[in-house]
């Protein structure tokens, strides 16, 4: 893990660090497999044997951090008070480590950092250990991944059944739910479109029973006193009346 960059609240530290009169670098990100999995289960009445299982949750997950420092006790203390303003935030913000650059963590300090000394080195080196929690539990991508039906790619696909009719294949290759977004182009007069996920999972939006019949505005318009209309207005107004 040495010589991992760190980027937290879009400041890169390592960059920051080592501007100063010495030298730092990550030797420690430790990720772990996962968060830790929490069941919870209920006893079954009478049944001696065992409990019906209920639900299961994730917690906050933690990602501890080491620095090692090398230089002067000078640099030593200037380094713990950038990174103590580092980690100052009021809520989580962006976690983003070198070797998976396409990963965020939204993170947020936890617990007491660390800095310890050893000056029976040459030059006198420390080392800083830090742990951010991170409350989703999971990282995201972010980069964005197109599927539309001139584009077909690894993450789905678009194949046309008619006209009004197209069938969607998306892949998901993460391991937590993602929601995908859908943009959807008229080519024709149409007021209705339906998004089917299953036989019991399906949204519309829409009314696919009514009848396209009669031309109407595009907005509806609260004030229309345009052209000479305003003076027609005032004209006909009583006081205190809203014309």
């Amino acid at each position: 893990m040495t010589g991992v960059s760190i980027k937290y609240n879009d400041v890169d530290w390592l960059e920051v660090l080592n501007d100063l009169d010495g030298q730092a670098v990550v030797t420690d990100v430790n990720r772990n497999i996962a968060a830790n999995f929490n069941n919870t289960y209920q006893d079954q009445g009478n049944h001696r044997y065992g409990q019906q299982f209920l639900y299961n949750t994730l917690s906050v997950k933690q990602i501890p951090v080491s620095i090692k420092l090398a230089g002067s006790n000078a640099y030593f203390d200037e380094v713990a008070n950038k990174i103590g303003g580092f980690l100052n935030m009021l809520e989580p913000k962006r976690l983003i480590f070198g070797d998976e650059p396409d990963k965020i963590w939204e993170a947020i300090p936890s617990g007491l950092p660390t800095l310890t000394t050893d000056n029976n080195t040459s030059p006198p080196t420390a080392t800083i250990t830090i742990t951010f929690d991170v409350p989703k539990s999971y990282a995201e991508s972010q980069t964005q991944c197109l599927v539309d039906n001139t584009n077909n790619s690894r993450y789905g696909t678009i194949t046309k059944v008619s006209n009004d009719h197209y069938k969607i294949k998306l892949n998901n290759f993460g391991s937590a739910t993602a929601y995908p977004k859908f943009r959807i182009k008229h080519n024709s007069e149409n007021g209705w479109v339906g998004i089917v996920k299953s036989a019991t999972e399906a949204y519309e939006i829409g009314n696919p029973e009514e009848a396209d019949t009669e031309v109407v505005k595009q907005s509806e318009v609260l004030f229309d006193y345009r052209d000479s209309k305003i003076t027609n207005g005032l004209t006909a107004s009583a006081k205190n009346v809203a014309i």
